[in-house]
């Protein structure tokens, strides 16, 4: 990239209607930007939601979006045969194993469309085309449990119907919380917690024809990042250190296999939904320290 960190900007939005982290991203044919679901805490007690939030670009204000059919955080949301898609997750009744489809025919409503085949949350997913990966995941929503190293492929129909089928194992440490991405058709995995509580600084990618592969660690280890893809490389955004949710933001160059910071954001976060849309990443919703939620907002992209 060289020097790119000149060019990276980090613009601050207006926040969430509430403090929230866990959410899922989607984006609207409008180009408005979706955040569903999440968790949050009041009076020292942790609360799942089901509600929506939907961000105009143009206008830059956020309204009511569409609400899920049951209360959900921390799930998976990836675009996979042009259509939005949902699985995995907890909230407060356990592990969630409902798909849930993002319908936009008339006025974007969420939708049941199946349930899977594993009931997992704290896992890593990307997708390209019709096909889902889906990794790692634990059968509890406690969060110190142990990582299953099972890989998922998943092949996508416009109906939102997923055949999945097992891939070969993670080579890596057993872990939850990791964070993924797909580029150039290869699935990249980075960091994660482990079972005995500590953080780890592995990654991996895997292809279809190749299998896993070892990757340059992490300049630290860490969990639950925000990793995204762009055209050029994957950008790694905040995540826990410890107890300390950091404000890095990372860019990791896959031909090279080499790390470059680019910026940091004005505070640090973790576990905040994110995606990228016309050259331009957006972030909301965080945990910013231990059993504290954010409605933060950001969009970070490269230019002047």
């Amino acid at each position: 990239m060289g020097n790119s960190s000149k060019m990276f900007k980090v613009e601050t939005l207006r926040p969430l209607p509430e403090a929230i982290a866990g959410t899922m991203m989607a984006e609207l044919p409008s180009g408005d930007i979706l955040v569903t679901g999440g968790n949050g805490w009041e009076n020292d007690r942790k609360f799942w939601s089901n509600r929506s939030h939907l961000y105009s670009v143009n206008e830059k204000t956020w309204r009511a979006g569409p609400l899920l059919p049951k209360s959900l955080g921390n799930a998976l949301c990836v675009k996979a045969a042009n259509q939005w898609i949902i699985f995995g997750g907890a909230n407060e009744n356990g592990v969630n194993d409902s798909v849930f489809l993002l319908s936009v025919e008339n006025a974007p409503a969420w939708k049941n469309v199946g349930t899977t085949p594993f009931c997992l949350v704290h896992g890593a997913a990307a997708a390209d085309g019709t096909r889902i990966y889906f990794v790692g995941g634990t059968p509890s929503a406690t969060v110190a449990t142990v990582g299953l190293k099972q890989l998922w492929l998943g092949k996508a129909d416009p109906c939102g119907l997923i055949q999945w089928q097992p891939g070969p194992d993670f080579p890596g440490q057993a872990v939850s919380i990791m964070s993924a991405a797909l580029w150039q058709r290869k699935f990249f995995v980075f960091g994660g917690y482990t079972e005995q509580g500590c953080n780890t600084d592995q990654a991996f990618s895997y292809d279809l024809k190749g299998g896993w592969k070892p990757l340059a660690p992490l300049p630290y280890a860490s969990r639950a990042s925000t990793v995204i893809a762009m055209e050029n490389g994957i950008v790694i955004i905040g995540g826990w250190i410890d107890k300390e949710a950091i404000p890095h933001v990372w860019f990791y160059q896959p031909e090279t296999n080499q790390y470059e910071q680019l910026s940091e954001l004005p505070v640090g976060i973790a576990v905040a939904s994110g995606l990228y849309s016309k050259s331009a990443i957006y972030l909301a919703g965080n945990e910013d320290r231990i059993k504290h939620r954010s409605p933060n907002a950001f969009r970070l992209h490269f230019g002047e």
